[in-house]
């Protein structure tokens, strides 16, 4: 090998560790300010399926490194379906209460199997009747509830509605607890990279390693939260 080979050699390593540079940051950026949707802000109008993995795709699409298997298909979507994981559409269109399950079991399908999320989101996925762009006491959202004498009550602000929806609805509370655990997840992580890679030089010395500690915790962590979901099966049916 001559020079000029040796010189060729040390620009293509060069360049691969300033794509993988650019790579990570990208993906620690994706997790330090990837924001999902507040509750508020779901669609509440009815998606078709199409519609859907549109949407979803524009939320998490970013936390799934490329050429890694991540994409959302209406397969994917029935089979959740099949599995309990969330109710059926209602006139093939999905409600806020079905992104926001979709939105969860995306993410959580790096860690559990179909079945642990069935029992995970299982009493979410029971309550089927009130996916259907219903309250929790049947009446239609947005409608005005009528006294006892039936005349109309008046209309409640949207704020009160807000925090009452918030109290009385399951798959709200659901979520939003889904919400703030993945934005502190995702924040912590970024840092721990951040940090270890701040102390030693960019490259497989110090990548593997910290590959290895993030896989071992994450095996752990899986571990232990599917031995809780053994445990909350017999409770779930």
């Amino acid at each position: 090998m001559d020079a000029k080979d040796v010189k060729n050699g040390e620009v293509d390593r060069v360049s691969q560790l300033a794509k993988a540079q650019d790579a990570l940051e990208s993906f620690l950026s994706a997790l330090e300010s990837s924001k999902p949707p507040e509750w508020d802000a779901l669609p509440d109008i009815g998606l078709y399926m199409d519609q859907v993995i549109n949407y979803l795709e524009r939320q998490i699409g970013s936390l799934f490194p490329p050429n890694k298997e991540g994409a959302i298909t209406s397969s994917m979507i029935n089979n959740y379906v099949k599995a309990h994981i969330i109710p059926r559409a209602q006139s093939k269109k999905y409600s806020q209460e079905h992104i926001a399950l979709l939105l969860a079991a995306f993410v959580l399908k790096k860690a559990l199997t179909t079945q642990d999320m069935g029992v995970l989101l299982a009493e979410n996925a029971s309550r089927g009747e009130n996916v259907n762009g219903k309250d929790m006491d049947g009446t239609r959202s947005g409608s005005s509830s009528k006294s006892a004498d039936g005349a109309k009550s008046p209309e409640r602000s949207k704020s009160t509605r807000s925090a009452d929806s918030a109290i009385e609805d399951p798959y709200r509370s659901f979520y939003e607890y889904y919400r703030s655990t993945l934005l502190e997840c995702g924040k912590t992580v970024a840092q721990e990279i951040r940090a270890t890679l701040e102390e030693e030089p960019f490259g497989g010395d110090s990548l593997r390693p910290l590959a290895l500690k993030l896989a071992v915790e994450a095996s752990i962590r899986s571990l232990a939260a599917e031995m809780l979901l053994t445990l909350l099966e017999p409770m779930a049916h």
